[in-house]
């Protein structure tokens, strides 16, 4: 298994959607991880970074509540505020210490939508905070 650790700073942390979707472009066959400061800056701060929590459906591979949304959050990486353009969308699970696990990544330039669990694990990437 290859592992991949690509960094994105805090003050640019909607970067998170361009290496997320660059990685998909190449492979399905990955899991990818967030670090937890990351994705709590984009829900501290989300309309400096133009993101914002949607109310998405689930998937049921975490349906704990029962509610049909899953126990995933939603995210929009917006074009300029919350009533514009996405330019894309993805949603995370806390299923383990220190990072959020990308569970849908719906793209037009990813083949075929990414679903974390639809798919095989020949890679794994962390994505960690770049603290230079």
């Amino acid at each position: 298994m290859k592992v991949k650790t690509e960094y994105v700073s805090i003050t640019q942390a909607e970067r998170i959607f361009e290496v997320i979707k660059q990685s998909l472009s190449v492979t399905k066959d990955i899991q990818i991880f967030v670090a937890e400061e990351l994705i709590k800056e984009l829900r501290r701060n989300g309309v400096e970074h133009h993101v914002y929590e949607f109310n998405g459906m689930g998937c049921h591979h975490y349906n704990k509540d029962d509610d049909g949304f899953g126990g995933e959050t939603w995210y929009g990486y917006h074009k300029e505020h919350a009533f514009s353009p996405v330019i894309s969308s993805a949603s995370f699970i806390s299923n383990c210490k220190g990072y959020y696990q990308l569970v849908e990544f719906p793209n037009k330039k990813v083949p075929s939508d990414y679903l974390h669990y639809a798919v095989g694990f020949k890679e794994l990437l962390l994505i960690e905070v770049d603290t230079i």
